[in-house]
Parts: C-alpha cells; sequence; structure tokens
C-alpha cells in the first residue's frame, strides 16, 4: 500500500525539477554570450542566427570575428566582455549591448547607431528584460531632441555609464572650414540601478 505523504513529496520534487529545467535558461542568462544565443532574430535582421552564435567563438580563438551577413555583405564583432558587445553590423551600422543590473535581475540595453559619414552618428535605444521582453525606454533614459539634431549614444565596457553627444548636421553655414564636423556637446549619464541619470559636468 502506498504512502500518500511519501508519494506528494515525490511528486512535488518532481514539478520542482521541470520547473528549474525549464526555468533555467532564463535563469542562467547572465552573461553576453548567453544574452546574443537568445537574441530574437527580428531585431538583428542582418545578422544570421550562426552569426550571434560564431562571434564568440572567434573572439576565444583570439580570431577577427569577421563574418558573412544576411547580404552577403560583412559584419563583425569589435569587443565582447561578460556584459557588453559591440557588433559592426555594416560600414554605416553598429549595434551596441549591455547588461546593467537591475535588482536582483539583469536588463538589456540595445543602442544602434547609422552613420552618415565617419564622425556623425545616430542612434537609437532600446531596452529589454533578460529574456527579451521589451521594456518602457522612457523610464530608463529620459532624452530630447531638437530639430535637426542627431545623438550618438555610446556604452562602455569598463563600467555603466552612459555619453549621448549632440550634434545638428543640418544646420548650414556658409563660412568656415565646411569639412570640419559639427561642434559637438556631450552628455554623460550613470546607471543608478533603474535608470540613467545625468552626471554633472
Amino acid at each position: 500500500m502506498c504512502n500518500a505523504p511519501t508519494e506528494q513529496r515525490m511528486h512535488s520534487k518532481i514539478l520542482f525539477l521541470l520547473f528549474f529545467l525549464l526555468a533555467a535558461p532564463s535563469l542562467m542568462a547572465q552573461t553576453m554570450r548567453d544574452i546574443l544565443r537568445q537574441m530574437p532574430d527580428t531585431l538583428v535582421p542582418l545578422l544570421t542566427r550562426n552569426n550571434l552564435l560564431d562571434f564568440p567563438d572567434y573572439i576565444d580563438s583570439q580570431m577577427k570575428a569577421e563574418l558573412s551577413n544576411r547580404l552577403t555583405g560583412t559584419s563583425e564583432m569589435l569587443q565582447l566582455t561578460d556584459d557588453y558587445t559591440v557588433i559592426q553590423t555594416s560600414p554605416a551600422s553598429t549595434i551596441q549591448l549591455k547588461l546593467l543590473p537591475k535588482g536582483k535581475a539583469k536588463i538589456i540595453c540595445l543602442v544602434r547607431t547609422y552613420f552618415a559619414n565617419d564622425s556623425i552618428g545616430d542612434s537609437q535605444f532600446s531596452f529589454y528584460t533578460s529574456e527579451w521582453k521589451p521594456m518602457k525606454a522612457s523610464k530608463m533614459l529620459a532624452l530630447s531632441r531638437e530639430h535637426n539634431e542627431f545623438l550618438q549614444l555610446r556604452l562602455f565596457a569598463a563600467d555603466t555609464h552612459l555619453e549621448v553627444v549632440r550634434r545638428r548636421p543640418l544646420d548650414l553655414r556658409f563660412e568656415g572650414d565646411m569639412s570640419a564636423p559639427p561642434a559637438a556637446v556631450v552628455n554623460r549619464f550613470r546607471w543608478a540601478g533603474s535608470k540613467f541619470v545625468s552626471m554633472k559636468p
């Protein structure tokens, strides 16, 4: 005759084990390598699934992490740490990913930058949970943009700071050196645990 309490405990242990196995991938997704493995294809249409899986292997082998992308061009992972990466997706675009601590969890900051030339870029930013669920970006970083203004965002591997370079390349001036890039205003932010806050100059 079966012992009901013992059978119930065994049933509970089995359920707990199944839950742990199902939840393990998201619980363990705390390094940038794991984040890249789970990154939705829709967020990086130029890169293939194999690109995202192969980039770290090239870095580990101390080889140039340059691979053929979906448009038969080349994309290159320029840097990879446990919480940061930057990928040159095309000659005119990059993506940066940074893992940021938020309570006991981590969230992802994704910055896409499109370059008009070698010195001027314009960025878009978004935030996600470590399971790639979208978060409200304005709650994490409040940025205003003036007319004709380019905002170029830069994340860092060494810390959780953010740099925003503001330029107005469409303000045409007919005097001075026209080959020089427009004057830039640099704003710096630090991650305060739940959002980026402005740093005083």
